[in-house]
């Protein structure tokens, strides 16, 4: 889970290093690198998160439960999103399903991120409600 600095210094090795994939971007990050960059960049990022093959992908800690944290006026904006970095990256390290050993295969499928399955399985329940109409 990359910092806004890291991003800045190394897009350029993040676009080239192919062996690099699911690669998680806060959406605090992406927020601040897109206030912070060049537009070039914030376009350079923007393809790479695109690239289906590199599998980049932006987790939204500003929306979820266990990871956002609120703004105060009493901490600085910068140490709100270091928070907020230290927070997800918490989450992601206990809940990230790469962490394990191997890859878990469902019906064939291998199963990228968390996100993914929990989807999956939202979509399988809503068939099953719908044939039971």
């Amino acid at each position: 889970v990359p910092d806004v600095n890291t991003l800045l210094r190394f897009l350029d090795v993040f676009e080239v290093a192919q062996g690099w994939k699911d690669v998680i971007l806060l959406q605090t990050v992406v927020d601040r690198f897109q206030q912070v960059g060049t537009s070039r960049a914030s376009m350079r990022l923007k393809r790479l998160l695109a690239d289906k093959r590199r599998r980049f992908m932006v987790f939204d800690n500003e929306h979820h439960h266990l990871t956002f944290v609120a703004r105060s006026s009493h901490v600085s904006s910068i140490d709100r999103e270091l928070s907020a970095i230290a927070r997800a990256a918490e989450y992601l390290a206990s809940n990230n399903p790469w962490a394990a050993e191997g890859e878990e295969e469902e019906e064939g499928e291998t199963q990228r991120s968390p996100w993914h399955a929990e989807n999956k399985n939202k979509n399988k329940n809503n068939e099953k409600k719908k044939k039971k109409e």
